[in-house]
């Protein structure tokens, strides 16, 4: 059967490479699959790849003006918003695996019953699958965050899509949240609710360092770790998203909030690690506050060297040179936009101290 392995299986995800035990840093998708986990929304193969996005069906009424960035209260200002026109980001790696290496064991290789070298050069490219996708992961969930604190990403091609985010909702207050923090937190409902009156929060997203002093802040009086009274303290294991449970709070106006801890992380090129939630800041939020668009990617199926096809993750594998210079080309796409389809459905909470 190893033998048999094929690049229609790689290219179809279906190889996967097998568990091992490894160091490295995580690369968490919490931001990507749950704050933005709603249905993806695919976009026009046709025209630039562009997404088609019209508020008027998946999100409240907003006013014309602040659609067509008249209006200074939003983040879209003095830039039209045109919902036909957002335009995704581009992404396309591809490495290159020889012959020569071949000759070498792959990991999980039985030792009684060798792999033949093309079966290795399987393996191999679906590592180097696996690893390109960890990177563009990784961008994404980058994208999500920048969309989510500041109501706007730039997408290298073509430049800043902003969204019409209300800016004052993008830097509510949370200077009190250590020393008071239902007034705190009812303040910033009370906030948020004058811009959008369906404001419904389910969750608070926090960096690791502020959930954990926002606990530890709480009054003893407010957390009952037996029986749910205004707050509940149950520390859960960090998921595979990155995501942890630290508890929930009753808020006055706002009920039950569930409280989340995301330690996700990015990595610069400079090897610095930086918190995608960052210290200071936290997130109050529905259970989802949009989607990923999904813009197009380029094909050379059937004889067209650049027929654009809508496709989340696309893996290509070809092979080049003649001989014993022959090689393994495997290549990885994606275009995706994190969009905003709870406009004013949820706000960004700041100046959180770094302890009581």
């Amino acid at each position: 059967m190893l033998n048999n392995i094929t690049y229609d299986l790689i290219q179809r995800g279906v190889i996967r490479t097998a568990y091992r035990v490894q160091t490295g840093t995580p690369n968490d998708v919490f931001l990507q699959r749950v704050l933005f986990g709603n249905a993806p929304v695919p976009g026009n193969a046709v025209v630039d790849g562009v997404i088609s996005f019209d508020y008027r069906k998946v999100a409240p009424a907003l006013p014309d003006e602040a659609v067509y960035g008249a209006d200074p209260n939003r983040v879209n200002y003095k830039q039209n918003f045109n919902t036909e026109l957002l335009y995704p980001a581009y992404y396309f790696d591809e490495e290159e695996i020889t012959v020569r290496q071949a000759d070498a064991r792959v990991f999980g290789e039985n030792l009684e019953q060798n792999l033949t070298g093309y079966a290795r050069l399987v393996r191999l490219a679906a590592d180097k699958r696996d690893a390109i996708r960890a990177s563009h992961l990784m961008a994404i969930e980058k994208m999500c965050a920048d969309v989510i604190l500041t109501g706007k990403v730039t997408v290298k091609e073509h430049g800043e899509q902003k969204f019409p985010m209300t800016s004052s909702l993008l830097s509510v207050t949370g200077a009190d949240l250590l020393t008071k923090p239902m007034a705190t937190l009812q303040n910033v409902f009370e906030t948020a609710r004058k811009t959008n009156a369906g404001f419904r929060p389910a969750r608070l997203v926090m960096n690791p360092t502020d959930a954990l002093n926002f606990f530890e802040a709480l009054p003893e009086k407010y957390v009952d770790k037996n029986m749910y009274a205004v707050a509940s303290a149950e520390f859960g294991a960090i998921n595979a998203m990155g995501a942890t449970f630290i508890g929930r709070i009753s808020v006055p106006g706002m009920g039950i909030i569930d409280v989340i801890s995301y330690s996700g992380a990015y990595r610069s090129g400079k090897g610095t690690v930086t918190n995608y939630i960052p210290q200071g800041k936290a997130i109050l939020a529905p259970q989802a506050i949009g989607a990923i668009g999904i813009g197009r990617v380029i094909s050379g199926d059937n004889g067209y060297v650049s027929e654009p096809v809508i496709q989340a993750h696309r893996t290509t594998i070809v092979g080049d040179g003649v001989g014993d210079r022959k090689k393994m080309v495997i290549q990885e796409q994606c275009s995706p936009l994190p969009l905003i389809q709870a406009i004013d459905g949820y706000c960004v909470i700041t100046g959180i101290p770094t302890g009581a």
